[in-house]
């Protein structure tokens, strides 16, 4: 797969017009990503590249943040996104060398960095390690996720490695509400999210990933039909929730169509 030339395995490809205003994330956490965002954009005169590692379930944003970090820092640093098992980490390391600043994106961090007990040896794994001690370039920014820290070794996630471990958890029910009106300031559409709807996507554990579909889904059906009613939103509901959902019994969403 990677051969005698490392530039036959990369595919060059276009993020996600994703801002960081387009995201709903506590103002501790945003504050965290925005100091990211400064070190890449001042890194000629702070030398200050940031590892960071985002945490949490299917839904709740760490694909959205990594693409709204990208394009905020459009045109000062080389994105390098890693998304194979399979990867000799020193060669990669090395080609990030060549640019200043790079940022090293690798999803799924656990794929590689697995915790030892349950995968026995992990070559892949001590690779990591060794760079993330010290053979890491001082050019490379990092961006990590997981879906759980349980399956990161413990080793790999200790501190210093990274530079924080940022947890990003299901969206807290008391922010429906924020979310809702920042994504449309539609009263018709807002007048549907009563305490009764508010109660039941509480109930339902709903990520924000989900409502932000549910409501341009919304919009998308009053452009078309030239009002939404309840019945519309029930609907609607109920083909986002048990689309992604295994089951309406169940809490856990798919990961598939979230964007991590």
């Amino acid at each position: 797969f990677w051969g005698t030339d490392i530039l036959t395995a990369f595919e060059r490809i276009k993020p996600i017009k994703t801002r960081l205003s387009d995201i709903y994330i506590p103002d501790n956490k945003r504050h965290q990503i925005e100091r990211f965002i400064y070190e890449v954009m001042n890194y000629h005169k702070n030398k200050t590249p940031m590892r960071y590692l985002f945490s949490g379930p299917p839904g709740t944003g760490k694909t959205n943040l990594i693409n709204a970090i990208i394009n905020e820092t459009t045109g000062k640093i080389t994105v390098i996104l890693c998304n194979s098992a399979d990867v000799p980490l020193e060669r990669l390391f090395t080609f990030c060398q060549i640019f200043e600043p790079a940022l090293l994106v690798i999803d799924d961090l656990d794929f590689i960095a697995s915790d030892r007990q349950m995968n026995g040896q992990n070559a892949t794994l001590g690779n990591l390690l060794n760079l993330l001690d010290g053979i890491l370039p001082k050019n490379v920014f990092m961006l990590a996720t997981t879906n759980s820290k349980a399956l990161i070794d413990t080793a790999a996630s200790r501190p210093g490695r990274f530079s924080l471990i940022i947890d990003l958890a299901v969206l807290d029910s008391k922010n429906y509400l924020q979310l809702i009106h920042r994504e449309t300031d539609d009263e018709k559409i807002i007048s549907l999210f009563d305490d009764n709807t508010l109660l039941d996507l509480k109930s339902k554990r709903i990520t924000g990933a989900l409502l932000v579909n549910l409501i341009k889904q919304l919009k998308s059906c009053k452009s078309m039909k030239g009002d939404v009613t309840k019945e519309d939103f029930e609907q609607y509901f109920d083909l986002i929730y048990n689309g992604f959902y295994k089951s309406n019994a169940e809490t856990e969403v798919k990961g598939v169509g979230f964007g991590n």
